[in-house]
C-alpha cells in the first residue's frame, strides 16, 4: 500500500460522506462502489482498519444530512456518539444514524460494509420512532436482510432506466420504514398512537374528509390531546397532511405511467381538489410549480 493510495482514500471519505480519518501510525487503504437508485444513494465500501470521524465542522459544510444506514458484511464495526451508548456491529447486523450529527466509526479486521443514505423528508417517519432507531442495532433476517440485498443489487447490476432506478428506491425506502417500525417503535403507548395516527393519514391521504378533527375522531381522543401527541415532531398534524398529500404529488407527476392524468387528477387522487391550491403550495415546497416540474421529468427522460 502505497502513501499515494492512502491518500485518495482519504480524500474518498471526505468527498462522500464528510468523515475525516483520523490521526493513524498505519497508512489505510479502501475501496468504494457506488450507485443510484431514485432519490436514494447506495454504496459497497471495504477497507483496513481505521477510524473516521464526522466533525461539527463537516456537518456545517455539507449540502445535506441524510440518514445513515451500514451493514456490517465481514469486520467489526463500532459507532460512537457523544451522550449515547456506543454501537459494536459484527457481520449480520445493521446501524441507522443521523448524519446530522458528529459520531465516529472504527473498523477492526478486514471489514466490508453496505451502505445506503436517504432524506429523513423522503422517510416520513415520526421523529421519536426514528430517534429510536439510531440507539440501537438490527438483525439482518427479514427486512434488512432484503434490503441489504437490494442495495448490494444496484451496485453490481445496472439498473436499465431512471423509471426502475424510482420504482427501486421507493422500495428501499419502504423496506427501511418497515424495518424501523418493526423493530424501533417504543412500547411507550403515544409512539404507537403517533405511529397508527401517521399510518391512517398515508391510507386516507385521497379522501376531503381527511381532517385533524377527522384524525382524532378516528382515534378516539380529542383534537386537543391529537395535537399534544405531535408536540416535537417535524410537522404538526395539519402539516403532516399537506406534506405528505405534496410528497405523493410530487411522486406521481415523476411517474410515467401516469403521464395521461392532468395535474389536478394527481392533486385529486391525494385529497387537493383545486388546480390553483395545488400549485401554490407545491411551488412554495418545491420551487416550481407541478406543470414545469412535470416538464422537467419528461424531458430529462427523453
Amino acid at each position: 500500500m502505497s502513501e499515494y493510495e492512502s491518500a485518495q482514500w482519504t480524500e474518498q471519505m471526505e468527498s462522500v460522506f464528510g468523515l475525516d480519518l483520523r490521526a493513524s501510525t498505519d497508512l489505510v487503504q479502501g475501496e468504494l462502489s457506488n450507485a443510484a437508485l431514485g432519490n436514494v444513494a447506495t454504496f459497497k465500501i471495504a477497507g483496513t482498519p481505521q477510524a473516521l470521524k464526522r466533525t461539527s465542522a463537516a456537518i456545517g459544510r455539507s449540502d445535506a444530512i441524510p440518514v445513515k444506514v451500514c451493514a456490517v458484511k465481514s469486520g467489526t464495526m463500532v459507532l460512537a456518539r457523544e451522550g449515547e451508548s456506543d454501537l459494536q456491529l459484527q457481520p449480520g447486523e445493521i446501524a441507522i444514524y443521523d448524519t446530522a450529527v458528529p459520531y465516529e466509526l472504527y473498523f477492526y479486521g478486514q471489514w466490508d460494509c453496505t451502505v445506503m443514505t436517504v432524506s429523513r423528508e423522503e422517510l416520513s417517519l415520526p421523529s421519536r420512532t426514528l430517534n429510536n432507531a439510531f440507539r440501537q442495532y438490527f438483525p439482518s433476517p427479514g427486512a434488512g436482510s432484503v434490503l441489504t440485498q437490494l442495495i448490494e443489487s444496484s451496485i453490481f447490476n445496472n439498473v436499465a432506466s431512471r423509471e426502475s432506478s424510482e420504482f427501486l428506491g421507493h422500495a428501499a425506502i419502504d423496506l427501511l420504514a418497515g424495518l424501523v417500525y418493526e423493530k424501533a417503535t417504543p412500547y411507550a403507548p403515544d409512539e404507537a398512537l403517533r405511529v397508527a395516527v401517521y399510518s391512517y393519514i398515508r391510507e386516507n391521504l385521497g379522501s376531503s374528509q381527511l381532517t385533524v378533527a377527522a384524525v382524532a375522531g378516528a382515534h378516539r381522543i380529542s383534537v386537543r390531546t391529537l395535537h399534544r401527541l405531535f408536540e416535537g415532531e417535524a410537522y404538526g398534524v395539519a402539516e403532516l397532511i399537506r406534506h405528505l398529500r405534496l410528497e405523493a404529488v410530487y411522486e406521481d407527476l415523476r411517474d410515467p405511467r401516469l403521464q395521461n392524468l392532468t395535474i389536478l387528477a394527481i392533486g385529486m387522487r391525494h385529497g387537493i381538489f383545486s388546480q390553483a391550491h395545488l400549485t401554490r403550495l407545491f411551488r412554495a415546497k418545491y420551487g416550481v410549480p407541478p406543470a414545469e416540474f412535470r416538464r422537467g421529468c419528461i424531458n430529462s427522460v427523453a
